[in-house]
């Protein structure tokens, strides 16, 4: 074994990193064993560190366990959890618990199929808050969110999945800004076998933004491969560069949508999770489609959000994602298909418990945002002071790096230069971040670090494991 944690010895995986999955792929397909070729694309993994990161929770970095690993690759909240989140959910539990006893499952307590776009009643309490989160209680024109068009799915992840399948035939492309979240790659492509058209952000002086000339650069990239582009996303707050997008710059994806005649995501999973002072405030793209004005005082049919209780509300497990459409076609189709893969009742209960109190939550997605912001200062002036640069973060649950200065002769000069060097982080101080590739940055050495996953200790530690890291070696 290459290192030792508390006893345990820690597996090196090769690289490329070996799962099941990808064996799966690489194994011959005999005709006894042949399932569907879309079943076979489905092995892929889902981002390409995944078996790592996962190898890696089963040994956590705790005050009982201090030489365990620190999983920095995992897009979770884990700060709120036991002291916030906890008590308000076992109090929700204990309330419904009692009703039940006093009046067996009556009312909105049914245990029988209900409204596949989700119980009214929590619909509701979504839209309401929505008002506040999404438009800050001061939408153009009076705009209010509407119950009726809000779904509530098994998650964002099935949710894209579900807006790729409708809003695109397969083959036609879909238009992402890059970098971009990872699993957009198996979100976007392995059911609905849409192609991804990534529109640069990188700017000449190592700067990110999106630009019209970006995007008019990918629509033609589409063009030139025989690619129809039926959609544009945009996440916001990005993931993985954790920023706000500019007033302008969502102006610019709104107009550029609707000039090419494109469907607009506007993933807005961590819009509650914004943590710093400085930088851009956080714009849906909701605000950008009222101040337009061009849908008779609604969003249209060709804009359609996400949100999710993933992140700004830590329940991940849960796997709770809402689309918010005007487009009645797609409300039926995310009807039927709700059957498929549809939310509980007892977690929609759930859902209720921790957004039927609007001011507690604001008050709990502030101390959230308090602690988000004492980790991402302290892992970001961490790698600074190890001579890393740093996109300092405002949103969301990490940071990425550019960790060249750490490697061998300071320079990651390839793609497979950075998996080794992922792998030998890995081995060599237990840490596992995100590496850029997976991110499709355009150079190698960016690293995202998911600094909401561990403690504020275990991110000092972190650094200080970095600090020690032998980069000077061959």
């Amino acid at each position: 074994p290459a290192a030792t944690a508390a006893g345990r010895p820690l597996r090196r995986p090769p690289s490329p990193p070996a799962c099941a999955s990808a064996a799966a792929m690489a194994a011959p397909r005999t005709d006894a064993a042949r399932t569907s070729s879309r079943s076979h694309r489905a092995t892929k993994p889902i981002v390409s560190y995944m078996d790592v990161a996962l190898e890696s929770l089963q040994n956590p970095y705790s005050e009982d366990n201090p030489d365990g690993c620190i999983t920095m690759a995992i897009a979770e909240n884990k700060l709120v959890l036991n002291d916030l989140i906890a008590p308000r959910l076992a109090q929700g539990l204990a309330k419904r618990a009692e009703q039940i006893s006093e009046r067996g499952f009556a009312d909105q307590l049914s245990p029988f199929y209900g409204d596949m776009k989700g119980a009214p009643r929590v619909r509701e309490k979504v839209a309401d808050f929505f008002d506040w989160a999404l438009l800050n209680d001061e939408a153009p024109h009076g705009y209010s969110f509407n119950p009726d068009n809000v779904i509530i799915g098994p998650g964002c992840t099935s949710l894209l999945d579900t807006l790729a399948w409708n809003l695109a035939d397969a083959g036609e492309g879909i238009i992402v800004p890059a970098p971009y979240y990872p699993a957009f790659d198996n979100d976007f492509c392995v059911r609905a076998e849409l192609k991804i058209i990534p529109a640069e952000q990188e700017q000449a002086d190592g700067s990110f933004a999106l630009t019209e000339a970006a995007l008019e650069a990918a629509a033609e990239s589409a063009k030139a491969q025989g690619i129809t582009a039926r959609i544009l996303v945009v996440t916001n707050p990005n993931n993985p560069l954790a920023t706000n997008y500019s007033h302008a710059e969502l102006l610019t994806a709104y107009r550029f949508a609707t000039k090419h005649g494109l469907h607009l995501i506007s993933d807005e999973i961590y819009a509650r999770s914004v943590h710093a002072e400085s930088g851009e405030p956080f714009v849906s793209m909701a605000q950008i489609a009222l101040e337009e004005g061009l849908q008779d005082g609604g969003l249209g049919p060709r804009l359609h959000l996400l949100y999710g209780l993933s992140k700004d509300f830590t329940c991940s497990g849960f796997r709770v994602g809402v689309l918010y459409s005007e487009n009645a076609e797609l409300q039926a189709a995310c009807a039927n298909l709700q059957a498929l893969a549809g939310v509980g009742t007892p977690t929609q209960n759930a859902i209720e418990d921790l957004l039927e109190d609007l001011e507690w939550a604001k008050q709990f997605l502030h101390t959230s945002a308090q602690r988000l912001a004492a980790n991402a200062t302290a892992l970001a002036d961490g790698l600074e002071s190890l001579g890393c640069r740093v996109l300092r973060p405002s949103a969301g649950l990490f940071l990425v790096a550019d960790l060249n200065p750490l490697a061998p002769g300071g320079k990651i000069k390839t793609f497979k230069d950075e998996l080794r060097f992922f792998h030998k982080i890995y081995d060599e101080t237990r840490i596992v971040a995100s590496p850029g590739e997976a991110c499709h940055f355009r150079s190698p050495g960016w690293f995202r670090f998911c600094f909401a996953a561990v403690s504020l200790e275990a991110v000092q530690v972190a650094v200080e494991r970095l600090r020690a890291f032998p980069s000077a070696e061959e």
